[in-house]
Parts: structure tokens; C-alpha cells; sequence
């Protein structure tokens, strides 16, 4: 958990600032159930770094997450040639 963690801090910090959505597949130190369909009961200390983060955690079902709209990145204070990269849809 502490690495998950330490990976998000350095993330954000390298990037200078947050992404407002993150796409989590189904590892143990954040999914604590996987329900039918894209329902998941995610880890209540995982669930607190995204609240300070105001990271808003998806979880990855494997395919549908991957093509059609909303897939855009939304960076929060990220470098504008970050912006302008998924702006032109090459993140």
C-alpha cells in the first residue's frame, strides 16, 4: 500500500499536479471486492490518498474503458504541453 502510495506522490509530483480521474485495475491494495460489472469495493486507505489527491478512482473492467468519449486525461495544473497533448487526443 505505502508503494502505491509513494508512486502517486512522485507522479504528481514530477507532472506538477493531479489527474481528476484515475483508472485502477483490480489490485489488492485498492480493490478490496470486484462486483458484477464496474462495481468495486475499493480499499478505505486507498479511497483517503484519492480524497486528498482529489483523484476520483474508475475501475478497469479491461475494455470498455479504452475507446469512446470521457477517455480524455484532466490534468489539474499540468505543464500545457500535457494539456495540449490530450487536448489533440496523443495521451
Amino acid at each position: 500500500m505505502e508503494m502505491v502510495f509513494d508512486a502517486h506522490n512522485r507522479a504528481f509530483a514530477f507532472f506538477k499536479g493531479t489527474c481528476t480521474r484515475g483508472i485502477y485495475d483490480n489490485m489488492k491494495t485498492a480493490v478490496e471486492t470486484v462486483f458484477i460489472g464496474k462495481d468495486r469495493q475499493f480499499n478505505r486507505r486507498f479511497l483517503r490518498m484519492c480524497g486528498h489527491y482529489l483523484v476520483e478512482p474508475v475501475a478497469s473492467t479491461g475494455f470498455g474503458l479504452r475507446e469512446g468519449p470521457g477517455r480524455e486525461p484532466g490534468w489539474i495544473g499540468a505543464p500545457a504541453f500535457l494539456r495540449a497533448a490530450a487536448a489533440d487526443g496523443e495521451l
